[in-house]
């Protein structure tokens, strides 16, 4: 058991982090869903032209955005459970028995989780951000274009 306060209080904070990172990629992840709910609905009625490739593109950046949100919040399941393996291994074997290797395969799992972690949170903000510029770029596009009446010959 954890007999120093400090130790309690560094464990409370990192798994406060953990939560707050987990939910914000939930957010994301919802955002991203309801972006491309709303854009679907938007185009329901609308023929395909040259003028939809830049919503065709915002709904498959947030498609990608879904996927590396999901992967974030997956890896970092994946990363606590390496670590609590850890913790376990160690927990359960005095330090005299600590198999070097063993502990390095399992530094080596984290770290490996952590870091496609990382980089499945920094994409998920990427796809995003690049998905909601495109859909800004159509909805100024749509507008333009509609704004001007065509004028036929006749």
């Amino acid at each position: 058991m954890i007999t120093n306060p400090n130790k309690e209080y560094i464990r409370d904070l990192q798994n406060n982090v953990i939560n707050e990172y987990s939910k914000y990629m939930y957010y994301m992840v919802a955002l991203a869903v309801a972006a491309i709910a709303y854009s679907v609905h938007l185009s329901l009625d609308l023929k395909f032209e040259y003028r939809q490739i830049p919503l065709g593109l915002a709904v498959a950046f947030w498609g990608f955005s879904v996927y590396c949100g999901l992967g974030y919040i997956n890896s970092t399941i994946v990363s606590m459970k390496e670590h609590a393996r850890k913790l376990e291994y160690l927990g359960s074997n005095i330090p005299q028995t600590i198999d070097q290797n063993h502990l390095q395969t399992l530094q080596g799992f984290m770290t490996a989780s952590q870091n496609k972690s990382n980089k499945m949170y920094r994409w998920n903000e990427r796809w995003f951000y690049l998905g909601l510029f495109l859909f800004l770029i159509w909805w100024v596009w749509k507008i333009y274009s509609n704004s001007y009446p065509v004028i036929s010959a006749g």
